[in-house]
């Protein structure tokens, strides 16, 4: 009984806080600050994160969901309730830190970024700003849904010029269609996957009855058909289980162009790592999210062309 009463009371002070946080839109600074202070608290962190719930739905009802945001230097319009920017915007906390900074870091004007499994546009729209216009940057995400608010991001952001967005799945072969699983969790629409793990079809996260067709391709063939004449500078994939595929369906470029940096979601020694690993790359460990990391494979001509 008690839990309850107490549970009805953090409601009510937390609701309260939103509602005067959107009558008074003056108060937003206040109510961040506050917030990012009692996050980290036991218990009490529950009226925060209530709260930041709360704040999404009033301005999801108002259609007021686009925020600027800015990380270092890097300023960009996005989707505030996404998983990707909602740890910033409301706790300070990067996503994926380490492969964040990696993209702002190792990108200049003129440079060529790939994003396999881009999702809503996190790491290109990043990309985009730092290889401006000059530059190149190729995104792959075969969920129509997810693809749509991309696209909404990259208009919001007038990167058009500069992001390629394609609705092909990413793997071993082309011009095939293949079931996609698509993420039935609410917080995160890049679980979806060609290949599901046995963990998440046991959570439900993904299920058989929720699938589409989509259709696939190739690096190596895309590659053809973009004329990519130079090694491409980074690359990110991050595909729910199917890193393999997608490194098989890019031999030609790992033999004679290989791409001088490849972020892959995976885990050491996978066979995704052993295919770089003979291929030459040297790898370090970035970001981690359970037994899984980003690992970053650099190819020692990277070195070479940064010379």
């Amino acid at each position: 009984m008690l839990n309850v009463v107490l549970k009805s009371l953090r409601n009510i002070c937390s609701d309260g806080a939103v509602l005067g946080v959107h009558t008074f839109p003056s108060l937003e600074p206040l109510f961040f600050w506050g917030g990012r202070i009692i996050d980290p608290m036991p218990i009490i962190c529950t009226l925060y994160r209530r709260s930041t719930e709360t704040f999404i739905r009033r301005l999801d009802a108002a259609g007021h969901l686009h925020r600027t945001l800015q990380i270092e230097d890097i300023e960009f319009v996005f989707n505030i309730s996404d998983f990707t920017v909602s740890p910033w915007f409301f706790n300070h906390r990067l996503f994926e830190p380490l492969t964040t900074h990696l993209v702002l870091d190792c990108l200049r004007p003129g440079m060529t970024f790939v994003d396999v499994g881009a999702n809503r546009g996190y790491f290109s729209i990043l990309a985009a700003r730092r290889v401006t216009g000059s530059g190149q940057v190729y995104s792959f995400e075969p969920n129509p849904a997810v693809m749509a608010d991309f696209k909404t991001h990259v208009a919001l952001n007038n990167v058009e010029n500069i992001v390629q967005g394609s609705d092909l799945a990413i793997t071993d072969s082309a011009g095939h269609e293949v079931e996609l699983f698509i993420s039935t969790c609410p917080t995160n629409s890049g679980l979806s996957s060609l290949t599901p793990s046995e963990e998440m079809l046991a959570q439900g996260a993904l299920t058989p009855a929720n699938t589409i067709r989509v259709r696939t391709e190739t690096l190596d063939q895309w590659s053809e058909v973009v004329r990519i004449d130079k090694p491409i500078d980074l690359i990110k994939i991050d595909v729910e289980e199917a890193e393999d595929l997608v490194l098989r369906g890019m031999t030609r470029l790992l033999k004679d162009a290989p791409p001088h940096r490849i972020v892959v979601e995976t885990t050491p020694h996978s066979p995704a790592h052993c295919s770089l690993s003979e291929y030459g790359y040297h790898w370090a460990l970035l970001d981690q999210d359970g037994d899984k990391f980003n690992i970053l494979f650099t190819h020692p001509t990277a070195v070479q062309a940064q010379a």
